[in-house]
């Protein structure tokens, strides 16, 4: 998607779906951000790991349903990046 700065310079960017949770440091999480860490899933304590919309109908990392933690009133880990931007961290 193109998209014109009010300066007139014109740029890419990718909308993200907000997901309405937040990680430790109370930042906004979307649709692709990859967290580390305090999720609840084995994987994400071990490995940066992408949201995801489930095609059930609900946000997940790494397999794990987040609306679990929503309910505990949890955050999720820390935010590293996102997956358009640092693909590297998928890599580990």
């Amino acid at each position: 998607m193109r998209a014109k700065h009010p300066n007139g310079s014109v740029y890419e960017c990718i909308p993200m779906q907000f997901t309405g949770f937040k990680d430790a440091f109370d930042r906004d999480l979307y649709d692709g951000d990859i967290i580390t860490g305090d999720c609840d899933c084995e994987h994400c304590d071990r490995h940066p790991a992408p949201i995801r919309w489930n095609e059930a109908g609900y946000w997940e990392c790494a397999d794990t349903p987040l609306f679990d933690q929503a309910h505990k009133g949890r955050t999720y880990g820390e935010l590293l990046g996102n997956i358009y931007e640092n693909p590297e961290f998928l890599k580990q």
